[in-house]
């Protein structure tokens, strides 16, 4: 990877430093082998990946480039990387990911042609990225071993690390999760720094960011990890900007949540449902997955649109209409239920 890295940064070089030096380069094919070939640039290295986004730049400089770089989708293709765990790997390992933010931010700023087009590119991102973590996340487990799941009373031995057992599966230790961490931090350090991405928000309906805050088989951790804290960020930003946008939806799908856990916080049972499930890791994990998504977006509620310390009028009066309303007691009464059973 070295020595691709090295020729592209060559060449970024010389149309930077003689711009009328892209007719030689033409003529020589070199362009036409960058744009051709431009997946083949693609690498596991953080060095190489960084280098394109100033490859692109560098050749969109000429009006003839720039149509190059239109037609052959290099913005597009640039995109794919952030499809791929072993891409993703690398940057996030070197941390790079926040500089790719800049790096995108930098070529809309200074190419308004291609503006648009990674305007729909992140847009097309953060809808599939949800689903990319439904594929490729194991989920968590409650944890089981032949002397079963928990204890049972103060009397039980403890065992600090069972022989065999694998660890508990956290965040930052399960491999799959580079291309969510990869991706999240890249969106939230290229929208929050600057004021050309609000109209996100025009094409990206906030019912899009949801699943992000109740993503499918995350870990237990997954809440205060890198990933869901820029989400959060750009979230926030979002909401000073238009303080409508996300509110009423997110409210309908904490709802929607609590609901889900329903036979959690109205069981009866004297124990943890938990335990009534031991030995029955269907039933058991199940309940685990819904209360993680539970917990996430409530966090979410509350560190950007409910934080005491930046509650504005506008929102008072937002809680307070829909908090006054029987869809709103009702949620009321079951975080109540839930808080109890806790």
């Amino acid at each position: 990877y070295k020595r691709q890295t090295l020729s592209l940064n060559v060449v970024c070089a010389i149309i930077h430093n003689e711009p009328t030096s892209y007719s030689i380069l033409k003529e020589a094919g070199t362009i036409d082998l960058i744009v051709d070939g431009f997946e083949t640039f693609f690498g596991k290295s953080s060095e190489l990946i960084t280098t394109l986004p100033n490859v692109i730049g560098a050749i969109a400089l000429n009006t003839e480039g720039l149509q190059k770089v239109k037609d052959g989708q290099l913005i597009q293709k640039f995109f794919t990387i952030f499809d791929n765990n072993d891409y993703a790997k690398a940057l996030v390992i070197d941390d790079i990911s926040e500089f790719m933010g800049s790096a995108i931010d930098e070529l809309a700023r200074h190419y308004p042609d291609l503006k648009p087009i990674i305007l729909d590119e992140i847009v097309s991102l953060i809808k599939r990225l949800p689903s990319i973590a439904a594929k490729t996340l194991p989920g968590p487990q409650i944890y089981t071993s032949e002397k079963g799941s928990f204890y049972h009373s103060k009397e039980d031995e403890v065992i600090d690390n069972e022989e065999g057992q694998p660890q508990i599966a956290a965040w930052e230790t399960l491999d799959e999760a580079y291309a969510i961490e990869n991706a999240t931090v890249f969106i939230g350090n290229m929208i929050p720094y600057s004021n050309t991405w609000t109209e996100i928000m025009d094409k990206l309906p906030f019912e899009h960011w949801l699943p992000l805050l109740t993503l499918k088989n995350a870990s237990y951790d997954y809440v205060y990890s890198n990933s869901m804290y820029p989400v959060n960020g750009v979230l926030k930003y979002f909401d000073d900007e238009r303080r409508e946008y996300a509110p009423k939806k997110l409210i309908a799908e904490i709802a929607k949540q609590v609901s889900s856990v329903r036979d959690y916080f109205e069981s009866t049972e004297e124990v943890s449902l938990f335990q009534k499930f031991e030995g029955d890791s269907n039933r058991s994990n199940d309940l685990l997955n819904r209360l993680i998504a539970v917990n996430n977006i409530l966090f979410a509620f509350v560190d950007v649109y409910c934080n005491p310390n930046s509650l504005s009028p506008t929102r008072v009066g937002q809680l307070a209409i829909f908090f006054s309303e029987e869809k709103g007691l009702e949620l009321i009464n079951q975080l109540g239920q839930l808080l109890r059973r806790v």
